[in-house]
């Protein structure tokens, strides 16, 4: 009875100097490791400074959390040995082994004692308890640290805090692939936009529909997992583009203005003017007229007939089959067919003509919107790669101006400085490669009419002959030509072609720079 108290109270007294051993303890580990800790995350700065990655701080601070963590759990959890600190306390103090003779003795577990006297043994573990009562645990052990060590360790501080003070170059790549990267995806998001939108398009062929969509999705799948490079995601977009500008028609545009102003006219014989149908609706249209030849008046087949012809000219040069239809649908409306089978013959051919017209229409239109797409990618892009080089496939705004008059469309000569002017063959009323489309029915006259107080007086010297008068002759044009009354205000149009404009920049493939160039000239030109 007298060892089990005996070994309590020694094991009391040992308590408070083991929580101090082991706080020493856990402070010499940090002392001996913390240099190891702090070298390997200057290696991670050092890395951060070399290779363009954003995470290094934080590789560098968990490194640090992750020893400091390791280190005080291990401490804290570890469980030491009564008999582990009173050998530590009888070496640090020089008990000559009192504390841990007394424990092994005390304990009732232990037969240690059997072979010593007990009166020997009683007055053992009352000297150990005395000694124990009497040791202050703040002071029981003292603390052990290398100067070097410090030194080394305040080094390594001081280059870990440097690295992560100091400016580090990369930091902005890091943040410029970020940009692109973010860039990437916020473009993938609008070319997934179109994919919907193209594949909810039922006038587009199916073949042609999800060879598009398919194509536009495989870009969208590159741009996604760019990482931030701006060379590769440039390098998509360019080749993309190469592959659409190859199935896109230039003449297109050409042929796209004239079905639509075969379908205003239509619209407006058919008693429905303020419609703007397209060339599907158009060949309903005209199966509607051909239904209605025999009521119509004759100066309204003619005016039919025209704009069948018109339509068939303007055509010719992309689509054969359409012009040979709508041209032998003219023939029909002025009667040169005088069968009924011919002219239903005739109105069917027309009509799947203005069909199969719209169907190839589509995919031009959404292979140009899938062009001008990519080159605002280009441009978004390269916005976010700080970059002055200009994306591939997009030239700068002035470089767009310079050759607008070969990039509109077979234009007969070019903008640039350094080149001289082409030569083109043609008559009068129908130039060879017309520069343009144009879109509106009626080719109006316009001119710009004067208010009062604009313009300028100008005065023009004559001679006076023998008799003291003066001799006036009346002017004629210096160039030949039909003369024409200009009888329309451009105001009164103005708003009109604006219109068709938009919806030509909204439909057909146009170069960036030239989208600003129409915009201006419309906007200069506003009354």
């Amino acid at each position: 009875m007298l060892e089990t108290t005996a070994y309590t109270q020694l094991i009391a007294h040992l308590r408070p100097l083991g929580r101090r051993w082991r706080w020493r303890a856990g402070v010499q580990a940090a002392h001996r490791t913390i240099g190891i800790a702090l070298g390997v995350a200057a290696l991670a700065l050092i890395a951060g400074r070399v290779f363009p990655f954003a995470e290094y701080r934080l590789v560098a601070g968990g490194v640090i959390a992750g020893w400091l963590l390791a280190l005080t759990t291990y401490h804290l959890v570890r469980r030491v040995p009564p008999f582990l600190v009173a050998q530590h306390a009888d070496r640090e103090l020089a008990l000559q082994d009192r504390l841990a003779t007394a424990l092994v003795l005390a304990d009732p577990r232990s037969h240690a004692r059997a072979p010593f006297d007990t009166a020997l043994v009683a007055r053992q573990i009352a000297d150990a308890l005395t000694v124990a009562a009497e040791i202050d645990p703040r002071h029981a052990f003292r603390w052990r640290l290398r100067r070097a060590l410090i030194l080394g360790d305040l080094i390594a501080l001081a280059i870990v805090g440097a690295l992560v003070v100091l400016p580090n170059p990369m930091d902005a790549l890091v943040a410029e692939r970020a940009r692109i990267a973010e860039t990437a995806q916020t473009q993938a998001a609008k070319l997934e936009q179109l994919a919907r939108e193209i594949e909810q398009n039922r006038t587009l062929a199916p073949e042609e529909r999800a060879a598009l969509v398919r194509q536009i999705r495989d870009l969208i799948a590159r741009l996604a997992g760019n990482p931030g490079d701006a060379k590769k995601a440039l390098a998509d977009l360019a080749q993309f583009q190469d592959q659409w500008r190859a199935q896109l028609d230039p003449a297109a545009p050409t042929e796209q203005a004239a079905l639509d102003a075969l379908a205003r006219q239509l619209a407006r014989l058919a008693g429905a003017p303020d419609q703007a149908p397209d060339a599907t609706q158009a060949a309903q249209l005209l199966e509607q007229l051909a239904a209605q030849l025999e009521q119509m008046t004759p100066a309204q087949r003619a005016q039919f007939a025209d704009a069948l012809d018109r339509a068939a000219t303007q055509v010719a040069a992309r689509d054969p089959d359409l012009a040979a239809a709508l041209a032998q649908m003219a023939q029909a409306a002025r009667g040169e067919q005088a069968s009924a089978a011919q002219t239903q013959r005739a109105t069917r051919q027309a009509a799947q003509a203005l069909r199969a017209a719209a169907t190839d229409q589509a995919f031009q239109a959404a292979l140009a919107r899938a062009l001008s797409q990519t080159e605002a990618s280009q441009r978004a892009v390269a916005s976010a790669s700080n970059s002055a080089a200009t994306p591939a496939g997009n030239s700068a705004p002035g470089a767009n101006r310079s050759t607008a008059a070969t990039q509109v469309g077979g234009g007969g000569g070019t903008a640039a400085n350094t080149l001289p002017p082409a030569v083109r063959a043609g008559v009068a009323g129908a130039p060879a490669n017309p520069n343009k489309a144009f879109g509106v029915s009626d080719l109006e006259t316009v001119y710009a009419p004067v208010t009062a107080g604009q313009g300028r007086g100008e005065i023009v010297g004559g001679q006076q002959n023998q008799t003291g008068t003066t001799t006036s002759y009346e002017g004629k044009a210096p160039l030949p030509g039909a003369t024409h009354s200009a009888l329309v205000p451009y105001s009164q149009v103005y708003l009109r072609y604006a219109e068709i404009a938009g919806q030509t920049l909204e439909r057909a493939y146009v170069p960036a720079g030239l989208q600003d160039l129409v915009k201006e000239y419309f906007s200069a030109l506003e009354p």
